[in-house]
């Protein structure tokens, strides 16, 4: 229920003008209630820290690699290459016979292209998380 409420209404936390009720949860100016039971004080929800004592804030980023993304890319491409290169053929030679040679040569450069990829895309790492504010 916080997190939608963060999500939404960010501002709520900080002037608590009006209450949330989800899932059988209540919140209001005092705190988190089940029924009649206060589960959580106000106080303990919120915590106020003054500006001169933040450093830094970051988000958290998915970190990893970008192996998917070049093995999918590395396909695409491949693929399209191969079906290209094995397609042509010399004058007088069937439609049907060109076709199917570019279909084998497409899954052919279609393996070597995901391989390619996964090597490239491995080698990129995406950020772990990002900085949002920093003190010079």
């Amino acid at each position: 229920m916080l997190r939608s409420i963060a999500a939404t209404d960010p501002g709520y936390f900080a002037t608590g003008e009006h209450g949330y009720e989800q899932d059988g949860l209540r919140l209001d100016r005092q705190g988190v209630w089940r029924g009649s039971r206060l589960l959580a004080d106000r106080s303990a929800l919120v915590e106020r820290i003054p500006r001169t004592d933040v450093r830094e804030v970051r988000i958290p980023g998915p970190g990893g690699t970008h192996a998917h993304e070049g093995t999918l890319i590395g396909l695409g491409v491949g693929a399209a290459y191969g079906y290209m290169i094995g397609s042509r053929c010399g004058p007088g030679a069937s439609p049907v016979e060109c076709r199917g040679y570019g279909f084998v040569m497409m899954q052919v450069f279609g393996g070597i292209g995901v391989g390619i990829g996964a090597l490239v895309g491995s080698s990129a790492e995406k950020p772990a998380d990002r900085v949002l504010y920093a003190i010079p």
